[in-house]
């Protein structure tokens, strides 16, 4: 996670007056040049009649503008073709964007890099990641791109859309070539399952999942995950008292937040939090230090979860640690769209979920729909990790598997879906919010 925060907060410095002096030494494919026209720029829409007004100026280097020019749906923008590359090389690809008046500037500008050339079925356009700049109205452009195999030229495109009041002006356009990638950032993650076959109590669970504890940790995982509840299984709710545990520093805390310290993992599991009159089904997060790092509390209860006396909670939280942003739901929450689709909002790239039993189909979804990885703990399905695309990377069940379910997740993967490409690139950026108002209604 270190690293996302530093990359987050140099990307000002990378494409502004640093980023000049580092590229004066490379080639820059999208360089304005001064002798041509548009400074090798050219105008583009797909109609005239929804064209947004479009002008240049050679001043600060070059910039490009586009503005509405009031037409409520205007699109177009600038392009430019890239020659003279191979299959598999790579580029950085950078801009920054003063902007004015927009309402939603994610969804109105884009930088789209077209491949040209014999390609495969679905090769799918890159998509530049924009980021909200330090300043009012400004956004900064930057994505690492690697060229298909079969392309031989790439079109470049700004472009401005669907924004008729606002005004975009880019500037310290590049594209330049990639210097080496720095070292992946990968999270394993261990998920365990178990479930006794005849009646058992509290105690002999607790030992249990410490034992299995310890078989995960011979995996040497980031994160490990535990179920549901994972006190009462085999046991049921006849004694809230005996399942129930003040956090932190509750007795089933205690014991996992030691074997944190000991594997060096962080550990969630399952568990009943008391807080005065109430009890909650909680998720615990602990981190490698022992410490409390996130608790999530259950806010889609069943019915047998409310008559047994639990009570909801209140909140969709995401969790920063050191191996990336942790989201947490608990089994029926998987159900409801959006429940993840908010955690991954907030900017979850993992989402860990103590279930009960549930259909593995609908966590693959929620995977690939969101963009996320996914990993389940379960009694009466598989416990699993799934990958972004909906692949399930790791499982184990009754019959399948040892109990511990491990998976190397690539927090850097840049496979694209065919057609569509990078998901948090180009799909959550399609959004329409504003169409959303009936989901946040109580009543159907």
């Amino acid at each position: 996670m270190q690293r996302l925060i530093i990359f987050a907060i140099f990307i000002p410095a990378l494409v502004g007056a640093g980023q000049q002096a580092t590229e004066a030494a490379v080639s820059n494919s999208l360089e304005y040049d001064l002798s041509l026209e548009g400074g090798g720029w050219q105008r583009w829409f797909p109609r005239e009649e929804i064209a947004p007004a479009l002008d240049e100026s050679p001043a600060d280097g070059g910039v490009l503008i586009a503005e509405g020019r009031q037409i409520d749906y205007c699109i177009g923008g600038w392009q430019r073709t890239v020659r003279g590359f191979e299959a598999g090389d790579e580029f950085v690809v950078r801009a920054r964007v003063e902007t004015r008046g927009l309402v939603n500037p994610e969804r109105a500008l884009w930088i789209r890099v077209h491949w040209q050339g014999e390609l495969p079925g679905g090769t799918a356009p890159d998509v530049i990641p924009i980021y909200k700049g330090p300043d009012e109205g400004e956004h900064f452009f930057q994505g690492r791109i690697r060229a298909p195999e079969g392309a031989r030229s790439a079109l470049v495109r700004l472009i401005y859309r669907w924004e008729g009041d606002g005004r975009a002006r880019w500037k310290e356009i590049s594209m330049t070539p990639a210097p080496p990638e720095e070292p992946r950032r990968v999270v394993r993650i261990s998920t365990l399952y178990w479930r006794p076959t005849s009646r058992t109590s509290v105690e002999e669970n607790f030992r249990n999942w410490l034992e299995m504890v310890d078989k995960a940790a011979l995996e040497g995982p980031d994160v490990i995950l535990i179920g549901e509840g994972a006190m009462i299984v085999g046991v049921g709710f006849g004694d809230m008292e005996a399942i129930s545990e003040e956090l932190p520093g509750g007795r089933f805390f205690r014991g996992f937040a030691e074997k944190a310290i000991e594997h060096g993992s962080y550990i969630c599991y399952g568990t009943y939090e008391r807080d005065g009159r109430y009890i909650y089904n909680t998720a615990v997060l602990i981190g490698p230090d022992g410490r409390l790092a996130g608790r999530y509390r259950k806010s889609h209860l069943p019915f047998e979860e409310d008559t047994a006396g639990l009570a909801p909670g209140s909140k969709i939280e995401v969790f920063d640690t050191s191996v990336g942003r942790i989201g947490i739901i608990i089994c029926i929450e998987a159900s409801f769209p959006e429940i993840i689709r908010t955690a991954v909002l907030k900017g979850a790239e993992i989402i860990l979920v103590p279930i009960w039993g549930g259909d593995e189909e609908t966590i693959r979804v929620r995977a690939r729909e969101n963009g996320v990885y996914i990993a389940t703990s379960s009694f009466d399905m598989k416990s699993m990790v799934v990958d972004r695309h909906g692949n399930v990377m790791a499982e184990t069940f009754r019959g399948i598997g040892t109990g511990v379910a491990t998976a190397d997740c690539d927090m850097d993967d840049s496979t694209k879906m065919p057609w569509t490409g990078d998901w948090p690139s180009y799909m959550m950026r399609l959004r329409w919010p504003e169409l959303f108002g009936r989901i946040t209604k109580t009543a159907p």
